[in-house]
């Protein structure tokens, strides 16, 4: 008998590692993935912030591009955004800032922005055509919203849409939690 050549390099075997589970809720197919597992191919991506734009900035220090003086006058000249909207900043992907918290007010986040939010994400899904979008549980990021209510709020907002849209929801949760948001999605 004719043995095989022996490979070279660790022999690689597929685990089970519980990163991401699956549901289809009102046409759009969920899933519920751990906060660090890898995202697919995104078309937008939801980023919980609040009225001044502080807690969705990006922590790194980047050139503007423009000159400090425009900065400066930029800064000066800016509008708080309302709680409850959702504003989409251009690029690939289009971010979708959920301004769910007013650092003015405790707590910071109130349960009918983050609705609004959620409702805005779909709407804007729709209207854009967005495939795939990723997002956190909005109010569990910042703030201290229990999982068990976003999800329910999220499962509203789901529910509520007549379009379809996005084709595909990347839900990002604790990696303790994938599967308890996941049952809690498939709740009728």
């Amino acid at each position: 008998m004719k043995q095989q050549p022996r490979q070279k390099g660790p022999r690689l075997r597929l685990i089970q590692g519980g990163l991401e589970a699956r549901t289809v809720r009102n046409g759009i197919r969920v899933e519920v993935a751990a906060l660090d597992a890898p995202a697919p191919a995104l078309d937008a991506v939801v980023v919980e912030d609040d009225t001044w734009a502080v807690l969705g900035a990006d922590p790194q220090l980047n050139d503007p591009g423009i000159p400090l003086e425009q900065a400066l006058k930029d800064a000066e000249s800016f509008q708080p955004w309302r709680p409850g909207s959702l504003v989409v900043r251009e690029g690939q992907p289009v971010e979708l800032l959920a301004v769910v918290h007013d650092l003015d007010q405790s707590p910071t986040w109130r349960e009918e922005w983050i609705a609004s939010t959620l409702e805005a994400v779909f709407t804007v899904a729709a209207q854009r055509g967005l495939r795939t979008v990723a997002m956190p549980l909005l109010g569990t990021i910042h703030g201290r919203l229990p999982a068990e209510r976003a999800l329910t709020l999220l499962r509203n907002a789901l529910d509520a849409q007549a379009e379809g849209w996005p084709r595909k929801l990347w839900l990002a949760v604790p990696r303790d939690t994938v599967r308890q948001a996941l049952r809690a999605l498939q709740v009728e």
